[in-house]
């Protein structure tokens, strides 16, 4: 009898750890997936001033000698120039100046609270 409650007992803790493991994996997914399934990262308006860019306008840009870091991501200009990451117009092996929406390495909700500086045309 002792050994069949115990059974029971190891068997419930053992659901309960399972149901858990799966919230928490589900919280992860979501997390890293930028948001939960469904739901589209609305695109950021530009500031007042905004321009349009091509890749020729956007490549000086590039963070270097002085120049802004700007890059491009779903067609809006981002200006990195004082994100810590960004400094140089460097990320991860990453160059400012150009459009990284095919390469970017984060979803687009990662850049919240950087400017805006216009939008990419290509």
């Amino acid at each position: 009898m002792d050994m069949t409650r115990s059974n029971r007992r190891f068997l419930r803790a053992y659901q309960i750890g399972a149901i858990v493991l799966v919230a928490l994996l589900a919280m992860l997914v979501t997390a890293c997936a930028g948001g939960p399934a469904g739901t589209a990262t609305p695109t950021p308006a530009p500031t007042a001033g905004a321009r349009t860019f091509t890749a020729a306008e956007l490549a000086p840009y590039d963070g270097q000698n002085g120049q802004p870091a700007y890059i491009a991501v779903k067609g809006v200009v981002y200006d990195v120039t004082d994100v810590p990451q960004w400094a140089g117009g460097k990320h991860h092996g990453y160059a400012a100046g150009k459009d990284l929406t095919a390469a970017f390495p984060h979803s687009a909700s990662q850049l919240n609270g950087v400017p805006v500086v216009g939008t990419y045309k290509g």
